[in-house]
């Protein structure tokens, strides 16, 4: 097989592979039939039976071949396969030698920072993400919500003048509780004693990192935290405009 059917071939798979793997079966030498079905089986169409089209492919043939039709990737499977591009970008100049404080001042510079979407069923969705979805129980989502609605700023120790609004809050994310252990549930959590605002801003910090780990740059997720300083404003870090509501 001569270097055009092989260009030919990785061309239409490319969508399907990583830089890595592109790289490796340019390097490659098989044969023409292994090749074809090794690259088919990592598609989706791996149901079409790629050999009985394509055992004639040749240079002279290469447009009649490879005609099964092409669907386009999905958002997510274009996100995870950029991602796959980019660590292995990263990995390359990592093994040439470039400083890593380097590649993190770099990539700062050109961050996108996603909206913030919250749905009507108030599902936390990152739209500029390929619509990652936050995930959190119901009373960390209740504090995280609390803090979009107030994007001026929450002092913790007023948190009595919002109990109305967070039972509220809380009842919409779980209806179908009991009510009066609902009010317990939120009056332990602006209680100051026993420090449970703390804890549940703590833990919105380990679900917002854990998506962010499986899905994107662990880095940007702390344009997501609510953060501040003992007796001062605890707040949203992500600019109020990139903030919506479905209405």
């Amino acid at each position: 097989m001569d270097r055009f059917e092989l260009l030919e071939i990785i061309r239409y798979y490319a969508p399907y592979l990583s830089t890595v793997e592109r790289e490796l079966l340019a390097e490659k030498n098989e044969s023409h039939n292994s090749l074809i079905q090794r690259m088919h089986s990592k598609s989706r169409y791996a149901d079409y039976d790629v050999i009985e089209h394509c055992a004639c492919y040749s240079a002279s043939e290469s447009s009649m071949c490879m005609e099964a039709p092409r669907e386009p990737l999905t958002d997510e499977e274009e996100m995870h396969r950029l991602l796959e591009e980019f660590n292995a970008t990263v990995s390359r100049m990592k093994a040439k030698g470039v400083d890593v404080e380097f590649l993190h001042e770099l990539l700062d510079k050109g961050d996108v920072i996603s909206k913030l979407f919250i749905t009507d069923d108030l599902r936390i969705l990152l739209p500029d993400y390929g619509n990652m979805e936050i995930e959190m129980p119901a009373l960390p989502k209740t504090v995280y919500l609390f803090f979009l609605l107030h994007p001026e700023g929450i002092v913790l120790k007023t948190l009595e003048d919002y109990k109305t609004e967070l039972y509220n809050i809380y009842r919409q994310i779980k209806p179908c509780g009991d009510e009066a252990k609902a009010h317990v549930t939120i009056t332990n959590l602006i209680n100051p004693v026993n420090n449970n605002m703390n804890e549940k801003l703590s833990q919105i910090k380990t679900f917002i990192n854990r998506a962010f780990t499986a899905q994107m740059d662990q880095r940007l997720a702390k344009h997501y935290y609510i953060e501040g300083e003992k007796g001062g404003l605890y707040r949203l870090a992500l600019d109020r405009n990139l903030i919506e509501f479905e209405e």
